[in-house]
């Protein structure tokens, strides 16, 4: 089964620091959270509302919260057979959006009804698959079409097209014993 902390090391080496580029949708962030959510975390935790300068400043333990609860938790990704799969999933939460990333994946690649909810058919649909390393790929596939369109539909988005396919292609299948 999967497990978040085994993607963290790999999910920091991906993000980096802080970013405020002027043609970036999320707008500020700061190692992979954005304003808006660290906004949304914390007003969910009855805190004030952060600063730029807070999310600047984000806690390792704040991090780690808001990965885990908004984005791995969401996929259930510890339901998740396969690490690989599980971190390729959550990724595409994780840069653009749960909803987005759950619906896509239902629609383009499992077959299932894309209700945006990961529950035993989506579930069902990912461990019970005859070959995690076809469906890895699979996953991978969609979400470079997924960029793709998102570029072909905003093309200002274009300056991170290079960055999000390097991004996606360090994420590589690994098999693991049942």
């Amino acid at each position: 089964m999967a497990k978040a902390i085994l993607f963290v090391p790999l999910l920091r080496q991906l993000e980096g620091g802080w970013s405020n580029h002027k043609a970036d949708r999320g707008g500020a962030t700061m190692r992979g959270v954005t304003y808006r959510t660290f906004c949304y975390w914390r007003q969910l935790k009855k805190q004030p509302q952060p600063s730029l300068d807070d999310l600047l400043n984000i806690t390792d333990e704040e991090w780690m919260q808001i990965f885990t609860t908004m984005y791995w938790n969401k996929w259930k990704a510890d339901l998740i057979v396969n690490q690989s799969i599980a971190n390729l999933l959550v990724d595409f939460a994780w840069g653009s959006g749960v909803s987005t990333s759950i619906r896509y994946i239902q629609r383009h690649v499992l077959q299932v009804t894309a209700d945006g909810i990961v529950g035993p058919v989506t579930l069902g649909a990912i461990n019970g698959h005859p070959h995690l390393s076809e469906l890895f790929n699979q996953i991978k596939a969609a979400r470079l079409q997924f960029i793709d369109g998102l570029v072909e539909r905003c093309p200002e988005q274009n300056v991170f097209k290079k960055g999000w396919y390097n991004r996606i292609n360090r994420i590589v299948f690994k098999e693991e014993e049942k």
